[in-house]
């Protein structure tokens, strides 16, 4: 989505973040797969990612971080 952007040193910025956000989610799946079957850790992220969906398909477009 950055590529949108015209600013370079925002584009910069949001690139960055991104790359820290994905290390995230890479750790949590490690995790769970240390303690759970691969099918079932999985299933479950494609059910939240799911969810998630919904969640953002349901909100109003303004900027925002968390």
């Amino acid at each position: 989505m950055e590529e949108a952007l015209e600013d370079a040193a925002l584009k910069r910025f949001y690139k960055i973040l991104w790359a820290s956000e994905a290390k995230h989610g890479n750790i949590f799946v490690k995790m769970a797969l240390e303690y759970y079957n691969k099918d079932e850790v999985y299933k479950r992220l494609e059910q939240l990612t799911e969810e998630e969906a919904k969640i953002c398909a349901s909100l109003p477009h303004r900027a925002a971080l968390h």
